[in-house]
């Protein structure tokens, strides 16, 4: 950016303000990156065949929407004539997950009462919103899947908490999802918080219990998981996904921790001040 001439003469200087930073990957992962769902499609069925149990699990976030994600990622999949047959069968992770009752009662003491802003940080993790049963029953019904289709139709399961539904040898693509763009979708009443349908409450609880709640016990499992993903998908903004490979994620990290680097700033009205 030049610095106009009369700016130094006020012992001012021009922003080096950078609105949209970014991080190079390494060279060796430049091109890997797969965008859209046709693409996307093609890039994890040629996955899927190096994988005995044709099982693809894709690991969801909170505020990712993850029914627009198992529609439009089964349609791309089985649709093409170049990639085979359509899913042999799908399960939606929220099916495991205990009654919204259930998961209300095992938030409730981190969130506050109706203090509108003060909680305390969880220590829950996510096997904790799961019911054993139904686990058990949807573990099974996978099992039975596997063994039972000898077509060339492949199992999906897509969700948050799929990376545990699903057995450890299945092609694992984890969903992420920016936090800002997670607020915005709360604002616009698309996403619900974790194990629950309450896309109606308003933003400002959804976002506490999310900041509380839902992000601690996801982000837990995301460390858990990261080094095993096959591959990371972005869905910010939902009519463009890409797709790269787990590899490239960590490779991409390991080189934004080598150097200095920018994050996103972030401007927003909140309890604590912000315009």
């Amino acid at each position: 950016m030049t610095t106009p001439a009369y700016l130094p003469s006020l012992g001012l200087r021009a922003p080096n303000y950078d609105k949209l930073p970014a991080v190079a990957v390494p060279r060796a992962h430049a091109a890997s990156l797969s965008a859209g769902w046709p693409a996307i499609a093609a890039t994890l069925r040629a996955a899927l065949a190096e994988k005995p149990s044709r099982l693809l699990a894709v690991e969801c976030y909170p505020c990712t929407h993850d029914d627009d994600i198992r529609e439009k990622l089964g349609c791309a999949l089985g649709t093409s004539t170049a990639l085979g047959a359509a899913p042999a069968f799908v399960l939606d992770t929220k099916s495991v997950f205990k009654t919204p009752a259930e998961i209300d009662a095992l938030v409730a003491p981190d969130l506050g009462g109706n203090d509108p802003v003060f909680g305390r940080i969880s220590s829950l993790r996510i096997e904790q919103f799961l019911d054993a049963a139904k686990l058990a029953a949807a573990r099974e019904t996978i099992r039975a899947a596997i063994s039972a289709d000898a077509s060339p139709g492949f199992i999906l399961v897509v969700g948050p908490a799929a990376a545990l539904v699903a057995p450890a040898d299945a092609l694992l693509v984890f969903a992420d999802m920016p936090r800002w763009e997670g607020q915005l979708r709360q604002r616009r009443a698309t996403v619900d918080n974790l194990g629950v349908r309450n896309r109606g409450l308003k933003a400002s609880l959804q976002y506490k219990r999310a900041f509380f709640i839902d992000w601690r016990v996801a982000d837990r499992l995301k460390r858990a998981t990261m080094a095993r993903w096959d591959f990371l998908l972005d869905t910010t903004a939902d009519a463009a996904p890409k797709l790269i490979p787990g590899a490239a994620h960590l490779a991409g990290l390991a080189a934004a921790a080598a150097r200095p680097f920018r994050v996103v700033p972030f401007f927003d009205p909140g309890p604590w001040g912000g315009q």
